[in-house]
């Protein structure tokens, strides 16, 4: 997965039109969706998935000057939200146990 790409298309798009104000704030919604990244291989573990996500987001803490637009769309972040489907359970949960892990 390639998910500092991703991760510019909105965040140029927050950019470009300077949607960032001090009144407004944004939530990022992460989908539940790793058995489908796995079944399908773009990920080989759980680790990797989270390391798509938030890898591109310490670099540029660490660095603003490497992805300007994403640094600028990171000062309006206030947090993040996983969230899954209503209609399925992705995960499995009801079945999570200390022996039945989802990785």
């Amino acid at each position: 997965m390639a998910s500092d790409l991703r991760f510019l298309s909105p965040n140029c798009y927050i950019s470009d039109n300077r949607l960032a104000h001090e009144n407004v704030r944004w939530l990022i919604q992460v989908p539940r969706l790793y058995s489908l990244y796995r079944s399908s291989g773009e990920v080989a573990s759980f680790e990797e998935m989270l390391g798509n996500i938030f890898e591109p987001l310490i670099a540029v803490s660490i660095d603003p000057a490497a992805n300007p637009e994403l640094h600028y769309f990171l000062l309006t972040v206030v947090g993040f939200d996983s969230v899954v489907s209503t209609d399925r359970d992705v995960f499995g949960s009801a079945n999570w146990s200390l022996d039945n892990s989802i990785s």
